[in-house]
């Protein structure tokens, strides 16, 4: 058995602990996203622009499990205000958690098996892509039940403070991953089956160890692998924080896959593009989101501590870190872009063409996606939940849709291609200007309340 080592924000400096907190999370986080970049640069490399246009248009999936991996960031902040208050015994939360990944996993791959094609054709994924597609998607299904288990015992880890070890098994099943593409693409010739079961493959066994991992550990963060628990409690606190998270994430991914479709009417060319482009700016997205999440994760003990001067310090520190890593990763990727683009479609002059377009555009303003992350986050960290899901979902969602439906299917016809795509895609920088501006407010607001609150209790000796 291991020793039980938690993570306590409440005390001392707080960049450099932010730092060494979020930094296994953004590296985590980006080996995540090296299971899709495998696959869809194998593809390109050993099939063609067909398997990477079928590849990427497998962003139903983010809309079938963004509610579920949302219900996980509930249970960090479940558990962060918990031990920022000084709770000793949080075992049934950690159940709860448990059992509720298992439970949404299996039912993710049976929804999602079952009405893959049903997705694909909302989407008007083009005719030439959409078998290869069809058996893609219904392969990572089988594998969210694995995908679903990592992400909930994740959740318990990043409560605890332990975030290395999520970044080491996700390090194991990577290489799991890259690896078993290669064979089964280039020497067995499965094409995207072949990459399809290397990702699930690798969702079990992250799933496998990380689960390991608590089972092994002592006091409050054992987990009993026999003990399913649906605690009404602790399951109305995770619903309660969670659900808002999730329902933002998939109202976006709704309003992702109505910019799908808009994508998929320019054309095969213009579709691969934005799949190879879009998994690059993930990368980014993601390191700036493990950032958030330490700010969550450090603001809800804080706060479950009643230290508001020091949820003002981490909120400060991320919005630091955010300007710098987001201003230099962003202008990277717009230098090395045609270069990175060639990975995914070496044999595509007009996709690499069309990537450039959607990196440029939106990686000019990519502080601005980090700030309106951090925003939220911090937010959900002091127990509001329900507004940043809707500045979230008015920017992310209800803008964008009014962008394409209003702006975009009324101009576009007079643009040629690749001017339609820039103006659609020059949605996303705004859309991040305006939910920053309104998280603002609201922080401000929250904290000055806060403050007020303080200073009554002070004069009345509480």
């Amino acid at each position: 058995m291991e020793k039980d080592h938690v993570l306590d924000a409440t005390n001392g400096p707080v960049l450099k602990p932010l730092i060494a907190f979020s930094v296994p999370i953004m590296l985590a986080n980006i080996l995540q996203l090296l299971f899709n970049a495998a696959d869809i640069i194998v593809v390109g490399q050993f099939v063609g622009e067909t398997a990477v246009a079928a590849v990427g248009s497998a962003v139903i999936i983010s809309m079938l499990i963004s509610l579920f991996m949302g219900l996980s960031i509930g249970a960090t902040v479940v558990m962060s205000t918990k031990l920022g208050s000084g709770a000793t015994n949080i075992s049934r939360t950690i159940q709860t958690t448990y059992t509720l990944g298992i439970f949404l996993g299996v039912l993710t791959a049976v929804v999602g098996f079952i009405l893959a094609p049903s997705f694909l054709g909302l989407l008007n994924t083009p005719n030439d892509i959409i078998g290869q597609a069809d058996l893609y998607l219904r392969i990572v299904f089988l594998g969210q039940p694995g995908f679903m288990v990592y992400t909930f015992v994740r959740a318990i880890l990043v409560a605890k403070g332990d975030t290395r070890s999520p970044l080491i098994y996700l390090f194991i099943a990577g290489a799991v991953n890259v690896v078993l593409n290669i064979i089964l693409v280039s020497v067995v010739r499965l094409g995207v089956a072949g990459v399809a079961i290397a990702t699930i493959t690798s969702h079990y066994i992250s799933a496998v160890i990380t689960v390991r991992k608590l089972v092994h550990t002592e006091g409050m963060f054992h987990l009993n692998i026999k003990g399913f628990c649906l605690d009404r409690t602790e399951l109305k606190g995770i619903i309660r924080l969670g659900v808002p998270t999730g329902l933002q994430s998939t109202l976006i991914s709704v309003s992702g896959l109505l910019t799908q479709s808009s994508i998929n009417s320019l054309g095969t060319a213009v579709v691969a593009g934005q799949s190879a482009s879009n998994n690059i700016m993930s990368f980014l997205a993601q390191a700036l989101n493990a950032f958030s999440q330490g700010c969550m994760t450090f603001s809800g003990q804080n706060y479950g501590a009643g230290r508001t001067d020091r949820v003002r310090k981490v909120y400060r520190s991320t919005l630091l870190i955010d300007a710098v890593l987001g201003s230099l990763l962003g202008c990277l990727i717009i230098v090395f872009g045609e270069d990175l683009l060639h990975i995914y479609t070496p044999d595509s002059a007009a996709s690499v063409t069309a990537g450039m377009v959607g990196l440029t555009t939106i990686m000019s303003f990519s502080i601005l996606m980090g700030f309106q992350d951090a925003s939220g986050f911090a937010l959900r960290g002091m127990n509001y939940s329900v507004f940043p899901m809707l500045t979230a979902v008015f920017g992310n969602c209800i803008f964008r849709v009014f962008w394409i439906a209003v702006l975009f299917n009324r101009l576009a016809p007079d643009m040629e291609t690749l001017s339609a795509y820039r103006f659609l895609v020059s949605a996303y920088p705004v859309s991040w200007a305006i939910i920053f501006a309104a998280n603002s407010v609201a922080y401000f607001v929250i904290m000055r309340k806060e403050k007020q609150d303080a200073a009554q209790n002070l004069w009345k000796g509480e």
